[in-house]
């Protein structure tokens, strides 16, 4: 017998695995859950196929009465037309892989009913057809034995060459040509078919997704002892074997991200096996609105404002489709438009003037779902524009200490707040503190002057400038001794009253003496054609405040209380004047008008309303 060399077996075609579902023992079904009802079935008519000559399988699936629908997939070729059958059950097409290589298809069904789920599968051996090329020697009859089948002979032809139509059944990697084995060099197909129980999960909560997986031997009997491993895009797995052939495991999802996550399954004893199974987490309901800013505060009177996003969110973070709405207090809200249900964007504006508020609030709903949320965005000042710097209320002495203050605000007259610098051409700049947004206190001593003068303060901060111009005094007199005379009118209508008399003011403040003062009064009343003549003295001591309105004009108010001489009687007595003073040199001449009272006496008691003129020397000169 001529000895055939190797033959060259081109069996076309790649193995395609497709998702699949749950399943069970060839040609047999279980329930995940022996409670949850019969047993889902599957058969395959022909229950085997010859790939290139069999275009396909009729599937029928027994299920429940009150099974509520089915879902068939298959690990090579693929499902269609799945629809309810009379009297009950469902049927559909499986079409046979393309391609010709031999392997097992896994077709598996699923179906839910009010107990739980129930699910069946079905291996269906995939033969493969081609051409085994022999050589032998020229004219030698050559026939192969492949699986219990004889094919051939045929003739070798002058080339040397066999051309032998060969079918190889799955799991089968050799013919055999007598005794001798010849290696038909048929690829790994996959073993492999996996499921998952539902094809979407929520992403906001934890989730858990039943997976099925069945193992075949190469030639389609139900594996024993070989279990899938699983790695997860995201999450844990915990299997178990429920019989040869078929494992169920539990993948658990912690709250993430929305979108795609997979679950790659392999069987390590066979690297071309490996599926990989899609679910798809969608986002659970509105539970949470998020208010975000493009910037950290907004601006008065600025045009570009601040842009605003308001998104509808799950617990989990994940955008949610849901209506919105929104609303804001401190600043205009406007632009607001809506790019896709669950987002609004608009803008932020504030006015020019921020009537002293500090922040905005904007306040976003989901109305529907009675989900809210606050957020507050700072309102800014604008850049400064107006400085204001307050001088003293009153003209400075020399060496005293006076307190200025410092405002600066922006176009809108809202506080701002740079660091100032201040300076003054005559004393010094103690300290400049701040007292509140946008004002500052400046303590600056004067200087040593002999005359009436002004100084000169200058503050500049964030680009804008403010003066301030103080009135400089020389230093006052320790005393001061004044002259009046004049007359007065009682205030009863029955008298008159001149008056003359001398006063030594001593100093006890800035602004304030000590008045010592000695008044004569004489007092004439008309009684029925008589004059009675009263000559009394007015012995008086009290208090007095100044105010200096320009360098030389001052206004002073006295307030004296003593005793009403006349005669050997005395009375209390008292006096109230204010008199306005050109002071010049050390000389002020004045004009005053004073309430003189006295409570009784050898005439009895009297007011008069005194107006007088007078000279002080030795004056609190400005």
């Amino acid at each position: 017998m001529p000895r055939p060399r190797a033959p060259d077996l081109r069996l076309a075609g790649a193995l395609v695995l497709a998702a699949a579902l749950a399943g069970a023992a060839p040609g047999r079904a279980r329930a995940h859950d022996p409670a949850a009802g019969p047993s889902l079935q599957v058969v395959a008519d022909p229950p085997q196929l010859v790939l290139g000559r069999d275009a396909g399988a009729d599937l029928r699936i027994a299920v429940p009465e009150d099974a509520q629908d089915v879902a068939v997939s298959a690990s090579a070729g693929r499902v269609e037309d799945v629809r309810r059958s009379p009297p009950g059950g469902y049927s559909a097409r499986f079409l046979a892989p393309a391609g010709r290589v031999p392997q097992v298809a896994i077709v598996a069904a699923i179906a839910r009913t009010p107990r739980g789920i129930v699910d069946g599968w079905v291996a269906i051996p995939c033969s493969g057809q081609a051409d085994a090329r022999v050589r032998a020697a020229p004219g030698a009859e050559i026939a192969l034995d492949i699986a219990g089948r004889r094919f051939g002979p045929r003739t070798a032809g002058s080339d040397g060459v066999a051309v032998i139509p060969i079918v190889v059944p799955p799991g089968v990697r050799e013919a055999h040509h007598g005794f001798k084995p010849i290696d038909l060099k048929v690829p790994d197909t996959p073993l492999l078919h996996g499921a998952l129980e539902r094809a979407t999960a929520l992403a906001d909560r934890t989730e858990r997704v039943r997976v099925f997986t069945w193992v075949v031997a190469p030639h389609g009997a139900a594996r024993r002892g070989d279990a899938p491993t699983y790695e997860a895009s995201r999450g844990s797995v915990a299997s178990t074997e429920r019989q040869p052939g078929e494992s169920e495991a539990i993948w658990t999802l912690p709250p993430g991200r929305a979108g795609e996550e997979r679950l790659v399954v392999r069987l390590p004893t066979s690297p071309v096996s490996r599926i990989v199974l899609r679910l798809e987490t969608v986002p659970g309901p509105a539970a949470v609105v998020a208010v975000s800013f493009d910037r950290d505060g907004v601006v008065a009177g600025a045009e570009e404002g601040v842009g605003l996003a308001v998104r509808a969110l799950d617990t989990a973070g994940n955008p949610v489709r849901a209506a919105l709405a929104v609303e804001a207090e401190g600043a205009a809200l406007q632009d607001v438009r809506e790019p896709e249900p669950g987002l609004l964007l608009g803008r932020l504006r504030a006015p020019a003037s921020l009537g002293g508020r500090t922040e905005a609030v904007i306040r976003a709903s989901v109305p529907g779902a009675g989900v809210s949320g606050t957020r507050t965005l700072p309102l800014l000042a604008g850049p400064p524009a107006r400085a204001y710097l307050t001088p003293a209320s009153a003209p400075v002495r020399s060496r005293q200490e006076a307190v200025l203050v410092l405002r600066v605000a922006d176009a809108g007259g809202n506080p701002v707040s740079p660091e100032p610098r201040v300076a003054a051409d005559r004393g010094k700049v103690i300290a400049v503190a701040r007292s509140g947004p946008g004002t500052w206190r400046v303590r600056w001593t004067a200087p040593d002057v002999e005359a009436p003068s002004l100084a000169r303060l200058v503050a500049e901060a964030g680009g804008v400038r403010a003066t301030a111009e103080p009135v400089l005094l020389p230093p006052r007199p320790r005393a001061s001794v004044a002259f009046a005379g004049g007359g007065a009118r009682d205030l009863r209508g029955s008298s008159w009253v001149a008056e003359a008399g001398a006063a030594l003011d001593v100093a006890a403040g800035p602004s304030r003496v000590l008045p010592l003062g000695l008044e004569v009064a004489w007092r004439a009343e008309v009684r029925a054609l008589d004059v009675a003549s009263h000559l009394g003295m007015a012995l008086l001591g009290g208090g007095s405040a100044s105010r200096v309105l320009s360098p030389t004009l001052v206004v002073r108010t006295t307030a004296s209380v003593g005793a009403w001489v006349t005669g050997a009687a005395a009375a209390p007595a008292g006096r109230l004047g204010i008199d306005l003073g050109i002071e010049r040199r050390g000389i002020a001449p004045f004009v005053e008008t004073a309430l003189l009272g006295a409570t009784g006496g050898t005439d009895g008691a009297f007011a008069a309303l005194t107006v007088s003129a007078g000279i002080r020397l030795g004056v609190e000169r400005p």
